[in-house]
């Protein structure tokens, strides 16, 4: 079965992702973050 993702549906769920991380680690999330927008 197909388990990929269109792009911009992926970039949302990472991004509801970091925002429940980014409570719990600043620092790491900006990591995240510089990742997504390289997506």
């Amino acid at each position: 079965y197909d388990t990929w993702y269109p792009k911009e549906e992926l970039r949302e769920i990472i991004h509801n992702v970091i925002n429940k991380v980014k409570n719990l680690d600043q620092q790491n999330s900006e990591k995240y973050l510089k990742i997504v927008d390289i997506l």
